[in-house]
């Protein structure tokens, strides 16, 4: 699976390393900055998280794109209590990046 990053930040990080080098070097940083702010974006992938029906799953969701299984939190922990695992529905999928339906 592709790693998606942001052309922004790759480009900074390419100005950043271009002071510290001489002429000759960084011309071809100077042509890198050129690639990366000419390729193509990739899609944006978007998911949700799916119920899983069995009353033993566990994690309870999936990612409808990857699959991949919810995260998992414990809460309710504390001095006295014992704390059980509940599914932290987050934005994104932690295993493809998909952005989850609903998320803001």
């Amino acid at each position: 699976m592709d790693d998606v990053i942001g052309r922004e930040a790759a480009i900074n990080a390419l100005s950043v390393a271009q002071a510290d080098l001489h002429n000759a070097h960084a011309v071809g940083l100077i042509r890198a900055q050129k690639i990366i702010s000419d390729l193509p974006s990739a899609p944006q992938r978007t998911g949700r998280w799916i119920p899983l029906q069995l009353s033993i799953a566990y994690p309870p969701y999936q990612c409808s794109c990857c699959f991949g299984n919810a995260p998992m939190v414990m809460v309710g922990t504390g001095r006295l209590k014992k704390g059980h695992l509940e599914a932290l529905l987050t934005d994104f999928c932690p295993s493809c990046g998909a952005r989850m339906e609903g998320a803001e």
